[in-house]
């Protein structure tokens, strides 16, 4: 279940969150799923699911990356170095 804090950011209340792992751990388990995944669908499948879940990725990343310029621009530090 997902809730909405007063910053409006979603706190998802996962009973064991990866995003608690260390980094070796977090980096394994990815692999293993994707192996797991991968096993069971054909190359089709996994091209697409592949695609599908870099393009989620990409905007998770290019939101986060716009939101901390914003925020910076927000609190009148800027970003661009002199």
């Amino acid at each position: 279940m997902a809730e909405i804090n007063e910053q409006n950011v979603c706190n998802l209340s996962i009973p064991f969150s990866i995003l608690t792992l260390p980094p070796d751990q977090f980096t394994l388990l990815a692999t293993l799923l994707g192996i797991l995944i991968a096993q069971n669908l054909s190359v089709d499948l996994q091209n697409t699911l592949g695609n599908f879940l870099q393009t989620v990725g990409q905007i998770i990343v290019t939101f986060a990356g716009q939101k901390e310029v914003y925020d910076n621009l927000a609190k009148g530090n800027g970003t661009a170095k002199k």
